[in-house]
């Protein structure tokens, strides 16, 4: 018995190393908000926003399912759908200048909020 169990333990890693590694090298989805870069207002409550990169037809479909939403909340967790490669790589450059910000100083909500607006691949609607 112990040794299956050693055996499933190391099929499950395999598959989350592997899992990481995709999502890296594929860089379709990544974490934002007090998440991703830390912030004096993140409590355990907090949620998680995720920026999901799909193609516009699994877009539609996904607002069609959400009455036309862009972004998607279920639970503790607030997915943003993006079908646009610019407004896409608009979120991942402002989130990493958010990160090594938060590294020198506190990020406000605030201050976070107005980046991602004055970022012009990022489209209204979203905060």
């Amino acid at each position: 018995m112990f040794l299956i169990s050693v055996i499933i333990v190391a099929v499950l890693v395999n598959v989350t190393v592997s899992l990481i590694y995709l999502l890296k090298k594929d860089r379709r989805s990544f974490i934002i908000g007090s998440q991703a870069y830390g912030s004096n207002y993140r409590t355990a409550a907090s949620d998680t926003d995720i920026i999901l990169f799909v193609s516009e037809e699994t877009g539609a479909h996904l607002r069609e399912l959400h009455g036309g939403k862009k972004r998607i909340k279920s639970g503790n967790i607030d997915l943003i759908i993006v079908t646009d490669k610019k407004e896409f790589d608009g979120w991942h450059d402002t989130t990493n200048k958010l990160i090594n910000k938060s590294k020198i100083k506190e990020v406000s909500r605030e201050e976070a909020k107005t980046a991602y607006q004055k970022n012009r691949g990022v489209r209204n609607g979203y905060l």
